[in-house]
């Protein structure tokens, strides 16, 4: 903005006018202020008449307009980044809360004011304190800053401030449990001297702005980030960080947001507070809405981001008329008082909190009702409904959130039921619309089904003989036997289905089915884990003895193949039903269990492929040794691909069986010879860097760490393969290492080859990850190895794009003890590296 020069008021008459006309001005402002924004708000002229006449005028004396009027341009400090208070966005404007503030107190008193930008809000400060600058739009008061500056009142209370972490980092309640740790700071801000004063063993690394702070912590640079709440939130969704969450909202209260003014002008803060006085409770509500929405916490809204699209379907439908099971405990049920409950209301309650919308909920007996309610555009969504494909027409689903498994049930004198087709003939209790009454009916049409409305009503006619079995879920159906104590029903087998719930819309509202699955996506496990718990505190009792018959078959194993076979089937059932009931018990999540079971199952699958494959291997080798010369061409291609296909299988053989032992196997760990490990490393890899026409960078020493040298080196073969293999020719390849506090070091690979994006980055360390690689071999284990191992030995794994072009591949492992304990350690922080 364009610097006004300072004009001297005429004496006399020729002063007496100017004062008049600036009273004027200053009056019409204020009125044009009041018109536009109330008429914006309602759209008629009488309205805004209405709110202009609630409006009080500027009181100003005589004294304070002659300032004014010498005064008609202020120097205004900017702080670019600092969302949704004060920022500069991509256009280069200046907004937020606080400059929306400054334009009302501009217009109120007829002055403009020229933006002074700098890049640290500590510059912004030492300006003011020279008088370079005449005003700071938003500050706490604090003592060190009162002896330099005056003070408005305050017009605007923040949300206080927070400590953000790493999604699955450990608990950090409060300040004091960052003793030791490497904590992101914005520089200049009171909050950063107020959290070294409150804990000074935290490892501080200082920022420019909040955005950086917590790109520190998301990508491991640092371990927590303490910062404002409302502005971190505005952050993590701008940057679409969906590692981060929130550890702690309650460390410090919060406090209102003052105007700061030099301190030789104690008049013009007289000034400011007449102006900000002048505001109507309506002009702070437009201004507070447009940026920060009062009702919604932002800690719990930080992880969702929404699309133009969908936060406009929102202010558009601000309520949703939602059906609910009113039968289906502990997923969804009516109480005593007719109110909704279940797991999935929660689900509701807590999806309130985090978007600007009311759900209004009904509830029906049954999944057919619940259809029924949005075929008749009654309902907009559907809480919980078993999603199956013959429903796809007829709603827009999100992904399923729960998935429950189905077990038949049947009273104490039913023996075990090992397949459905045994309850041909006979009567099957089901649920009227359950997707798994359609697919019963389809498979085994020799069950005779009766349908039920829910399953209270259906245990209640198994227990009374009229049907001779129900198909249910396994969850729904423990929960009222146990509430209405038929202890004689029992889970007499196991089926191959399950209901999976998911929240259902109308076809045509596909975007509010976007919306939800981007809130349910936002619900951290945890809060699901304790919706679920809230609700499913029950146990259910068996009717096999699955463990008798285990001891009564294993005697009889060595005598005739048939017992075995159905011992190892009645094994697998054991199994899945032991499964089925951790699943309800335990508070371990459903894929962690899958997980230990695929690695058992890789470790079983690996071991027994290892000595075919090895034969098979050593048999082509024979065969191409001793008939060479007697195949044509295309026969000696086959015989090439066979050995190289035997030959990758056999190290993705090996891959499976690291990676099973990695995650099983007890390990000691001791201080490791980096140099060493590297050396050997390198002296495998010979072929491929010489291949690769490799100029390799070694640093003169590596920081001291702990770990299990031999998984270590898996690490460095890893990385280093992947750098000749991907690297542009010649190959760059630079190898070194720092630590990132005295507790930890880190350990990197950098290559030449392709910049990788985040979502490149994020597909390579799952299993079977692997991006277009032109025919390179590979196959995607790699580098999930390369990270259980970090996690294993108390470290991480990740990877990075560089901003110069080509990529990081780094690991971290615990310092030494020795190097813990040493005050000359030289720490890189953040800020300095390069990731």
């Amino acid at each position: 903005m364009q610097v006004q020069a300072t004009k001297t008021l005429p004496e006399g008459a020729g002063r007496e006018r100017c004062v008049t006309m600036l009273r004027i001005n200053v009056l019409n402002a204020s009125v044009r202020h009041a018109v536009f924004v109330v008429a914006a708000g309602l759209g008629v002229l009488v309205s805004a008449v209405s709110a202009w006449a609630q409006s009080p005028e500027l009181d100003l004396t005589d004294h304070e307009l002659e300032w004014l009027a010498e005064h008609p341009t202020i120097r205004l400090g900017v702080d670019p980044g600092f969302p949704p208070w004060e920022y500069i966005d991509e256009n280069g404007e200046y907004k937020g809360v606080m400059p929306d503030y400054v334009r009302v107190v501009g217009e109120r008193l007829g002055i403009t004011f020229e933006h002074v930008v700098e890049p640290k809000f500590k510059q912004l400060t030492e300006r003011a304190k020279h008088k370079t600058l005449d005003l700071l739009p938003g500050l706490h008061i604090t003592p060190e800053r009162e002896e330099f500056l005056l003070f408005s009142d305050g017009y605007f209370s923040g949300f206080g401030d927070g400590i953000f972490t790493r999604v699955g980092y450990e608990s950090i309640p409060d300040v004091d449990a960052l003793s030791g740790k490497t904590v992101a700071l914005v520089e200049g801000h009171n909050l950063a001297e107020k959290t070294m004063k409150a804990n000074p063993q935290i490892i501080p690394a200082y920022f420019n702005d909040v955005a950086k702070a917590l790109e520190a912590v998301a990508i491991g640079g640092a371990d927590a980030a303490v910062v404002g709440i409302a502005t971190a939130a505005h952050e993590i969704r701008r940057l679409k960080i969906v590692n981060l969450k929130v550890a702690s909202s309650q460390i410090d209260k919060p406090s209102d947001w003052h105007m700061g003014v030099r301190n030789d002008w104690p008049i013009f803060v007289a000034i400011l507070n007449k102006a900000l006085d002048s505001i109507t409770e309506k002009e702070h509500l437009v201004i507070r809405k447009k940026w920060v929405n009062l009702d919604q916490p932002p800690e719990q809204k930080a992880m969702l981001s929404l699309s133009d699209a969908e936060v406009a379907w929102l202010a558009e439908n601000p309520v949703v008329h939602v059906a609910a099971h009113g039968q289906m405990a502990p997923i969804g049920f009516s109480d005593a008082e007719g109110q909704a409950q279940g797991v999935s209301i929660d689900i509701l309650r807590w999806i309130e909190k985090a978007l600007p919308v009311t759900f209004e909920i009904s509830t029906y007996p049954t999944s057919t009702e619940l259809l029924r309610q949005l075929e008749d555009g009654i309902a907009d969504l559907v809480a919980a409904l078993g999603r199956a494909p013959k429903q796809e027409g007829n709603a827009s689903f999100t992904a399923p959130y729960m998935t429950l498994p189905v077990a038949i049930f049947a009273g104490p004198a039913t023996p075990y039921v090992s397949d459905l087709q045994e309850l041909s003939g006979k009567a099957v209790a089901v649920l009227t619309g359950d997707p798994v009454a359609a697919q019963i009916s389809n498979e085994f049409p020799s069950i005779e089904l009766v349908e039920f409305g829910n399953s209270a009503e259906a245990v209640r006619e198994l227990s009374l003989g009229n049907v001779d079995a129900f198909v249910g879920d396994l969850l729904t159906t423990s929960y009222y036997l146990g509430e209405v104590g038929l202890t004689q029903i029992k889970v007499v087998g196991e089926t191959p289905y399950s209901t999976r719930l998911a929240m259902a819309t109308r076809p045509d509202q596909a975007t509010l089915a976007s919306i939800m699955q981007k809130a349910i996506n936002a619900i951290p496990e945890s809060d699901i884990s304790a919706f679920r718990q809230r609700w499913i505190a029950f146990r259910y009792e068996q009717g096999f003895d699955y463990s008798l018959l285990w001891r009564v078959l294993v005697p009889l194993l060595v005598v005739t193949a048939l017992i075995v076979y159905w011992n190892r089937r009645l094994s697998r059932e054991v199994s899945r039903r032991v499964a089925a009931e951790t699943n309800l018990q335990s508070k371990n999540t459903r894929l962690n269990e899958m997980n230990a079971d695929l690695e058992a199952y890789a470790h079983t699958i690996a071991h027994g492929l290892k000595s075919p494959l090895a034969a098979a291997s050593h048999f082509v080798e024979i065969l191409k040794q001793y008939r060479s010369g007697n195949f044509d061409p295309e026969q000696d291609k086959l015989l090439a691909q066979t050995l190289e296909t035997l030959r990758s299988s056999g190290e993705t053989v090996d891959d499976l069986l690291l990676m099973s032992m990695v995650s099983t196997k007890d390990i000691d760990t001791e201080e490791i010879d980096t140099q060493s490990i590297v050396d050997r490393s390198l002296q495998v890899l010979e072929p491929m860097w010489e291949e690769a026409e490799a100029e390799i960078s070694l640093p003169d020493t590596w920081p001291d760490a702990v770990g299990h040298a031999p998984w270590v080196e898996q690490i460095w073969l890893n990385y280093l393969s992947n750098a000749f293999k991907y690297a542009q020719r010649p190959a760059q390849v630079e190898l070194g290492g720092e630590y990132l506090s005295p507790d930890v070091a880190r350990y990197w690979v950098t290559s030449n080859g392709p910049t990788l994006t985040s979502d490149e980055i994020s597909q390579l360390f799952v299993p079977f990850g692997r991006l277009n690689t032109d025919g390179v071999q590979g196959h995607g284990l790699g580098l999930v190895i390369v990270r259980r191992i970090a996690e294993r030995l108390g470290g991480t794994a990740g990877a990075a794009g560089m901003k110069e072009g080509g990529n990081r591949f780094y690991f971290t492992l615990p310092a030494t003890e020795q190097n813990r304990q040493s005050d000359d350690v030289a720490v890189t922080s953040p800020s300095e590296s390069n990731l």
